[in-house]
């Protein structure tokens, strides 16, 4: 009834502020819907209150979602929020009162105890998780489902200047920061859920590939971050929502069946931790740890981020420029030697494909160019074009290749035998001199 009071005030009273009527000063649960009018009436008469009467029965819960969404339409963002947890409070009340009455009937029928049997490998089931979803979780987690109503109440061509400006700062951060994650500011959450959707839009307008998959890892790692801080009903409650067949067991332990597992863990295979033969299994489910399960969270977003959507037609936002001017400056710092004639086709190869080459490739290649006598530097330009590229960890990582750290050994780059096993040999060698065994030892045969 409450909500059918507030959509009939907004009906009523288009230049009226609903914030201004104290709802629950006047509320009484006794009233009828009626009564419950013409106690409104009586406080506020500067209000209409009489015309365009709804029955009682227009507003059951069925309506709830129809409700809200025509709010949204007239009210702000600010005034729309607080109704919203107005809602939820008088909905919570509702709720705890539902769960007494099922408490008290379930504690007067005899507790039967059922045995569990396993039959055959099956993924688990979900666990119901039940927590207040707020308007500062859905701006840390603007993927999740609840998100989407209050999303469709805005256009993209008709944001406010805030979130236009945050949604920029997004791009350009995961531009920046790749791996690091994009950094949240949910001092107003309204403009970081509505900025999420916003920097997507840009991203895919702007139709860089590389960017596309940069903003994607940037965006997964920030939400990877945040679920370390999360409750573990918070964290259950995103992977439901995601559809991921993951769940809590003793211990601090999680399963996740194995074919899911497989799916997600495919870009961390060349960890040896990650490979399914390492990981305990029963009965088809792999267990995890808390935080392997965060990490294929973040696998799972990557995926779903890097996907395109169709953009309205006719859209040209501002913002844009900004986004290429910056991918135009970073490109101008990749100064990457060309592979030369001299090279192995091998290597040849990943390098004219680093952004998606395995970390197996990538040590290959950086191993080959520091026996090849380049610089760290140069080696790590090579790198620069990668998604996740991290200037720190990679200098570092290819300076301990090129023996400049740790056991000062320069490392040799994988045998030609390990190439194969990893599909990074060009058609079986055909183009190199008979018999070497490791890519070092190419030489052109057009110049011996």
């Amino acid at each position: 009834m409450l909500e059918g009071l507030i959509r009939r005030f907004v009906e009523l009273n288009p230049d009226g502020d609903p914030e201004s009527i104290d709802w629950s000063a006047i509320w009484d649960d006794t009233l009828s819907y009626d009564e419950l009018i013409q106690a409104f009436k009586e406080q506020y008469p500067m209000y209409r209150w009489d015309d365009k009467r709804p029955s009682e029965q227009a507003y059951n819960g069925d309506r709830v979602k129809d409700i809200a969404s025509e709010i949204a339409t007239r009210l702000d963002a600010e005034d729309f929020d607080k109704l919203i947890a107005e809602l939820q409070r008088i909905k919570e009340e509702i709720l705890e009162d539902v769960r007494r009455v099922e408490a008290e009937t379930l504690s007067q029928q005899p507790k039967v105890e059922q045995p569990q049997v396993i039959t055959q490998a099956q993924p688990p089931e979900l666990t119901g998780v039940s927590i207040k979803v707020s308007l500062h979780l859905l701006a840390k987690y603007p993927f999740l489902s609840s998100a989407a109503p209050l999303l469709r109440t805005y256009h993209i061509t008709n944001l406010p200047q805030e979130v236009r400006a945050r949604a920029q700062e997004r791009v350009l951060e995961a531009i920046e920061r790749g791996e690091k994650g994009v950094l949240p500011k949910l001092s107003n959450p309204w403009v970081e859920l509505l900025s999420f959707a916003l920097s997507r839009a840009l991203v895919l307008y702007v139709d860089d590939d590389w960017l596309r998959r940069r903003w994607a890892l940037a965006e997964a790692a920030r939400v990877e971050r945040l679920l370390h801080g999360e409750s573990d009903e918070v964290l259950l409650y995103v992977i439901n929502d995601l559809g991921l067949k993951t769940k809590k067991i003793e211990d601090g332990k999680w399963i996740m069946h194995f074919n899911q597992y497989l799916h997600l863990s495919r870009r961390l295979g060349t960890e040896p931790r990650w490979k399914l033969v390492n990981r305990l299994m029963d009965k088809g489910l792999v267990t995890l740890t808390r935080p392997e399960v965060i990490r294929l969270v973040r696998e799972w977003l990557y995926d779903s981020f890097i996907q395109t959507k169709t953009l309205p037609t006719n859209w040209h936002p501002e913002e844009a420029k900004a986004i290429k001017e910056a991918l135009q400056k970073r490109a101008a710092k990749t100064v990457a030697p060309a592979p030369s004639m001299e090279w192995a086709p091998c290597m040849v190869a990943l390098r004219n494909r680093v952004a998606d080459a395995s970390h197996f490739g990538l040590f290959a290649l950086a191993a080959y160019m520091a026996q090849k006598g380049y610089e760290v530097r140069e080696i790590v330009d090579v790198l620069r074009v990668r998604s996740d590229f991290d200037e720190k960890i990679a200098r570092y990582q290819v300076e301990h290749i090129a023996g400049q750290r740790g056991s000062r050994i320069k490392y040799r780059p994988p045998s030609c035998q390990s190439m194969k096993t990893h599909g990074l040999c060009i058609e079986d060698g055909k183009y190199c001199p008979y018999n070497i065994k490791n890519p070092i030892q190419y030489t052109n045969r057009q110049t011996t």
